[in-house]
């Protein structure tokens, strides 16, 4: 996820029925795409530029919430994609549990 460190993030659609989650940079040439996404704590990235971009191990709230609605925690991927820090230690980014994920590129203005 190298690729997308110091670009800035535009937008973050959220697609339920299918969960989905495409997260869209100032550079329009790329995006992130999640799939599989149960849960996804959001605490402000849009408009950030992106300093962490990284599969992590996850964390207790995702253990509690996968749990709380019936799901394994050991099922899925976990992501941090941060801007810069923020007063608080959660703040300025958004924490992805998924089953897959990918950085498509695409050309400039396509979407």
């Amino acid at each position: 996820m190298e690729e997308i460190k110091n670009l800035t993030v535009t937008g973050v659609n959220h697609y339920y029925k299918s969960e989905k989650v495409v997260i869209l940079f100032d550079d329009e040439t790329k995006y992130l795409t999640f799939s599989g996404c149960s849960l996804i704590f959001d605490s402000g990235i849009i408009g950030q530029k992106i300093k962490i971009a990284e599969e992590y191990n996850g964390e207790m709230g995702f253990v509690i919430g996968l749990k709380s609605i019936g799901l394994d925690a050991d099922d899925y991927k976990y992501f941090l994609v941060k801007g810069e820090d923020g007063q608080e230690h959660y703040q300025n980014q958004i924490r992805i549990a998924c089953k897959s994920f990918e950085v498509e590129f695409i050309g400039k203005g396509a979407l």
